[in-house]
């Protein structure tokens, strides 16, 4: 299921554990909420770190696992603690700053 939310400035992407591949509006700034999707590889085409964001927070204290990896087509979300990886095509590593990676604050 992909869900959207929001009015022209923002919205709010439910991500399924089915899901495996999406399009970023450049036009809508997104929250991509992610949830457990064991061994699940996710490409989030088009994503925009600053208006855009990863929520992690539905993983509650292991999302302070979650590793950037740099790689030649952009950037990894490495989840080790269910073995997803999620790739963000042409995005940099160091723009993946705590405003952009949303982690449960407990």
């Amino acid at each position: 299921m992909l869900f959207r939310s929001g009015t022209g400035t923002s919205g709010v992407v439910v991500v399924d554990s089915t899901t495996t591949t999406l399009q970023a509006d450049a036009a809508v700034a997104e929250r991509f909420q992610l949830s457990y999707a064991w061994g699940r590889q996710l490409t989030i085409n088009g994503f925009s770190p600053g208006p855009d964001q990863l929520d992690l927070r539905g993983f509650w204290g292991e999302g302070s696992q979650a590793q950037v990896i740099s790689s030649p087509t952009g950037s990894i979300v490495d989840l080790p603690f269910n073995q997803q990886q999620i790739l963000l095509p042409g995005v940099a590593a160091a723009s993946l700053t705590p405003q952009v990676m949303l982690i449960w604050q407990g």
